[in-house]
């Protein structure tokens, strides 16, 4: 098992050196700054380095960013590591091998293979930019999957097939990725599980400590919250950058964007959780800003949810792509088209129709913005889905296509390239003369209605042979035709002003609103609200208008029951000391008794507080009872603290403590030192950036608290002024960070209960209610 590494200082310089050395290698850099990010990229890129991005969307905005570097070319990962007639790709045999048949599937999808790695270096680096976005959550469309479906894997298996390579990883650790974050490239524990024998580099930005008010406070409260994994506050202290917008504002402000058809692409957006909340707020634009009706018009902003490939005029040019995530305005309406497509299901046959627009467009996110006339499927459009009838349909179709093809005489496979490569294959030459015959009588049934086809006798490992470079031949094809037929081609679009978070993953806009309530069964209390939130944000590159903006606090559910108080609290402590704890012991008396630990450190405690006295002796009355005698430097003032203790079980947890004096005017003074020291360490987890907080509040009105006991999920606090006049309270939480119930034990003063209650409330009080599962606003 490789180790995993952590680097720190002179970052970029150790980079450099674990690119130089003879191992393959995974470096994991992470930042919420995309300014340090870009900077990373453009000082370790060099002639030795690829650098690659997950899609052409996010390398678009790559690029503008990076336009200070010396042309940084950034590739398409999907380009880079699939297709081509190099594959190795051998795990795909005939379903056939059985039978004679070599008729094609109808229901097939096209799997585009990974490519051999043999066009990258043997020790070269690879960076990959906004690693966030490459995942290992399974993905695929109706009619293709690239490689095995899973981009994470079928990268790191391309990197490191052969060679001393290295993988840079760069990316924000707090985005939203495709699945959950524990499948994103830049979670450690998976990478290490998936390569367990590379070592893997990481590095960390720290979460900024001083940030503007506004947008940037608030992704940092998102990201500090990620990070402990701890989702109980979320609040916004409203700026210039970060304004809660109202229903009046809001409209103008759309009115302002978005009046006019947009022929680059927009510098706003209106950004949701849900598809219908971004289909209700499209057509109030269209209505209200845009004012060209409910239905499609000229003028509509549209998005790409596909890629797809277009004839360039003239013919001699390459095709033109458009690619998921650019947009498109729409010039003009020309037609409708319909394809009824006869499909088997559920072991019936059923008729599907697929509707098709045809429409003129400007392809505003292409370079010189390009008018194309092209088809768009109206199934996608109406709904932002098809279904499982409508995928077998678009298969089907592109079947049917792909079997005319082969009947071609000049689409033959022995024409093909691949027939070529078979004959020179290992498995082809270890065959028999038998099998190699047979092989040939198969090929002739290629293409042909499976009622003329030949009967063929032969083995299953001649069919295989046969099988992996028919199937290459055919994912040619089907990729020929995916570029060229008009109605495969269509684009699946939807509208372009409101598209959802998860959509708007790799674009900037200068300016967002940007819609907090989800819907109505989401929570808010954990990752995925957190990441969507703070992705959603930081896609604007200005301002951010946040309408339903939701609120946490820790006390936001809490119960207050103050009505079993006791004039007294007669429960006692519980004071466990971590075994790390210093001991304050100037005069060297606490080590010359067998004391226990917990005992020692709280006498040493006192003595160190204790400024006017000195610790004379110590004496052990049992097991469970020790005696510290205290005397004052300026007279003979003698007090004694008796401290109780539990048994072994309990770690000898002190329980008690008691004081004696022969003279009472100095009880107050010592009394309040005991009452100081009598407190265990703050918890380390949620609860002490609250307790620190209370403590602070607490102290301003001249009010100590300490922790006397901490217990599995309750902790007993105790409050108390310079008079020693005290209040005692009982702190319940739970594992999702909430303090749920505060319980008065004690109250033996007015004034800090008040204030304490005071306190209290106002905290609790600080945000806007949230209730799990209530939506807070309008779409619009």
């Amino acid at each position: 098992m490789a180790a995993n590494i952590i680097l720190s200082d002179n970052l970029l310089e150790q980079v450099r050196n674990i690119c130089a050395n003879k191992e393959q290698s995974i470096v994991v850099l992470t930042s919420m700054d995309v300014a340090i990010r870009d900077k990373w990229v453009c000082e370790l890129k060099n002639a030795q380095t690829y650098c690659w991005s997950h899609s052409k969307r996010v390398i678009r905005h790559l690029e503008k960013r990076l336009n200070v570097c010396n042309e940084i070319t950034i590739d398409s990962v999907y380009n880079v590591i699939y297709g081509g007639v190099e594959s190795d790709d051998k795990d795909n045999p005939s379903d056939n091998q059985g039978g004679n048949t070599e008729e094609i599937d109808d229901g097939s999808q096209i799997i585009i293979p990974i490519k051999s790695s043999k066009s990258l270096e043997y020790d070269s680096t690879v960076i990959f930019c906004e690693a966030q976005m490459l995942s290992q959550s399974f993905n695929q469309t109706e009619l293709v999957r690239y490689g095995s479906g899973r981009l994470l894997d079928d990268v790191l298996q391309f990197v490191f097939e052969k060679g001393n390579r290295k993988l840079i990883l760069i990316g924000d650790p707090y985005y939203l990725t495709y699945g959950n974050s524990t499948d994103s490239s830049l979670c450690i524990a998976t990478l290490a599980t998936k390569q367990p024998n590379i070592p893997i580099y990481y590095y960390e930005e720290e979460i900024p400590p001083n940030y503007s008010i506004g947008k940037e406070e608030l992704r940092t409260l998102l990201a500090s919250s990620i990070k402990k994994q701890c989702f109980n506050n979320l609040h916004y202290h409203f700026n210039m950058d970060l304004e809660n917008i109202k229903k009046e504002s809001l409209e103008s402000i759309l009115k302002d964007w978005f009046s006019k058809p947009l022929y680059n692409d927009p510098l706003n957006a209106a950004l949701f959780y849900t598809n219908n909340d971004c289909h209700l707020t499209n057509i109030w634009i269209k209505k209200h800003c845009l004012k060209n009706g409910e239905n499609l018009a000229k003028g509509d902003l549209l998005i790409m949810n596909n890629n797809i490939a277009l004839p360039a005029d003239p013919p001699t040019e390459d095709h033109i792509k458009i690619y998921n995530g650019m947009y498109l305005t729409l010039l003009e309406i020309i037609g409708h088209e319909d394809k009824n497509i006869k499909i088997k299901t559920k072991g019936k046959e059923i008729n599907v129709n697929l509707f098709f627009i045809k429409i003129r467009v400007k392809c505003i996110s292409i370079e010189g913005k390009p008018e194309k006339v092209l088809f768009m499927l109206d199934n996608y459009f109406k709904t932002g889905e098809l279904t499982n009838e409508e995928q077998i349909a678009l298969r089907v179709f592109l079947n049917q296509l792909l079997r005319k093809e082969t009947r071609k005489k000049r689409e033959t496979f022995r024409n093909s390239p691949y027939y070529k490569l078979m004959l020179e294959s290992e498995e082809h030459k270890n065959l028999s003369i038998e099998e190699r015959q047979a092989i040939e009588k198969l090929i002739g049934n290629i293409g042909v209605k499976k009622e003329l086809q030949k009967e063929v006798h032969t083995t299953n490992d001649a069919r295989k042979v046969l099988s992996i470079y028919r199937k290459k031949w055919e994912v040619t094809i089907k990729k020929q035709i995916l570029d060229t037929d008009p109605y495969l081609n269509a684009v699946w679009v939807s509208y372009g002003w409101a598209i959802t978070v998860h959509k708007s993953l790799g674009i900037n806009f200068e300016n967002i609103w940007i819609k907090g309530s989800q819907n109505a069964n989401s929570g808010i209390s954990n990752d995925t609200y957190y990441r969507w939130l703070y992705s959603g944000i930081s896609t604007a590159k200005r301002n951010v208008y946040i309408s339903s903006p939701q609120y946490l606090t820790p006390l936001m559910n809490c119960h207050v029951d103050d009505t079993g108080i006791s004039p007294n609290y007669n429960s006692g402590l519980y004071l466990i000391y971590p075994d790390d704890t210093p001991i304050y012991d100037i005069n060297n008396i606490l080590n010359q008794y067998d004391i226990h630990l917990n005992t020692k450190i709280f006498i040493g405690n006192v003595s160190e507080r204790l400024s006017d006295y000195k610790l004379k002796d110590v004496e052990i009355k049992s097991e469970y009872l020790t005696m510290a005698l205290f005397e004052a430097f300026s007279d003979n003032v003698t007090i004694k603290i008796l401290i109780d203790n539990k048994g072994k079980k309990d770690n000898y947890a002190i329980s008690n403590v008691r004081m004696e004096s022969v003279d009472e005017e100095y009880n107050n003074e010592v009394y309040n030192v005991i009452l100081q020291c009598a407190s265990n360490n703050w918890p380390d987890d949620f609860r002490k950036e609250i307790y620190d907080s209370w403590k602070e509040e607490l102290l301003l009105d001249n009010i100590m608290m300490t922790l006397i006991k901490s217990q599995d999920w309750h902790d007993t606090i105790r409050l108390f002024d310079s008079y020693n006049k005290k209040v005692h309270v009982e702190v319940w939480y739970n594992s999702d960070c909430f303090i749920t119930r505060v319980r008065f034990l004690s109250k033996e003063s007015q004034y800090i209960y008040n204030q304490f209650k005071k306190l209290f409330n106002k905290e609790m009080q600080v945000c806007e209610p949230y209730v799990s599962g209530k939506d807070g606003g309008d779409s619009s």
